[in-house]
């Protein structure tokens, strides 16, 4: 979810620079909202490497059914193989992305790729776009607008009074936070507070603070899809989170959020805060840390 939120300043700027561009994003099936609600997209087509498309034969009937044709440029962001050959195969006029093995032979770009115009991930992805184009770029910030219909998140969240949005657990052990600290926060934070999360070292947390009986604790771990995931975000009064989708989520949504970055070698990917005033992001955060900069971004 992070890496497809990542590509929005970039699309912005394709928006800004070409009047009549169309953009059409890429994704896996459980993405599509993420993707279909952001700033600047036209169409989302669903590409499932790992399932209905897999193997060499679904992806040449997944190319000989694309219903775009004449592509521009396409962006292989994280230089997948398989994806810089499927914007090859789709005949792409220029293939904008950064390999140092032989499939760097299919990339094609008008001019070449300034690497250092934004520093972090987020301005990596920008400066792709400096390939076909000598026009001044902007790292934008994130940009996701919600649906003004959206009944299942509505009945997820209506209920819940003010809240504080948590989600302590990623895809890394290495980034998720330490159960004494989620009990400190949990404990000494006067609001309700609902749990995210996704996978099993959410399901592990969730079944070790059940024994606790939180009187303020409200557990949506694997409970919501990612709309609903979006607005419990958008209805809160603020965000914690690690270094996982869901601090991307709550930055596109402009949502006062402390994201912690437990994982130095992640770093790169915090969101900056002169790009997101309303979020503060660092490493090393004791719980105590994290209370009082929360404290400070809901006041200011």
């Amino acid at each position: 979810m992070g890496d497809i939120l990542l590509v929005n300043p970039l699309i912005q700027n394709i928006k800004r620079i070409y009047d009549d561009a169309w953009v059409v994003m890429l994704t896996p099936p459980s993405m599509v909202d993420i993707a279909k609600y952001q700033y600047g997209v036209d169409d989302v087509v669903v590409w499932d490497r790992h399932g209905q498309h897999h193997g060499w034969k679904k992806m040449f009937e997944f190319i000989w059914n694309f219903p775009y044709k004449n592509i521009f440029a396409a962006f292989p962001i994280y230089s997948g193989d398989r994806a810089i050959i499927l914007a090859w195969l789709l005949r792409a006029k220029y293939i904008l992305g950064i390999k140092k093995n032989v499939l760097k032979l299919l990339l094609k770009s008008k001019y070449k790729i300034e690497a250092d115009i934004f520093k972090g991930t987020q301005g990596f992805i920008v400066n792709h776009l400096s390939g076909i184009t000598k026009e001044e770029l902007f790292n934008y910030p994130m940009k996701l607008s919600l649906p003004d219909a959206n009944k299942d998140a509505i009945n997820v969240t209506k209920d819940l009074g003010e809240y504080i949005a948590l989600c302590p657990t990623s895809s890394k052990i290495s980034k998720d936070m330490k159960l004494e600290d989620m009990c400190y926060i949990i404990e000494n934070l006067p609001y309700k507070i609902v749990l995210l999360g996704k996978g099993d070292s959410s399901k592990q947390l969730s079944e070790i603070l059940a024994q606790k009986n939180y009187d303020n604790l409200i557990d949506l771990t694997n409970k919501t899809s990612y709309l609903e995931l979006a607005s419990i975000i958008n209805c809160s009064k603020a965000c914690i989170s690690v270094d996982t989708g869901t601090l991307h989520l709550a930055c596109a949504l402009n949502k006062k959020t402390v994201g912690i970055f437990y994982d130095k070698q992640y770093f790169g990917y915090k969101p900056d805060s002169a790009i997101y005033p309303n979020a503060y992001c660092n490493y090393d955060m004791t719980p105590q840390d994290i209370i009082k900069r929360l404290f400070e971004l809901m006041n200011n």
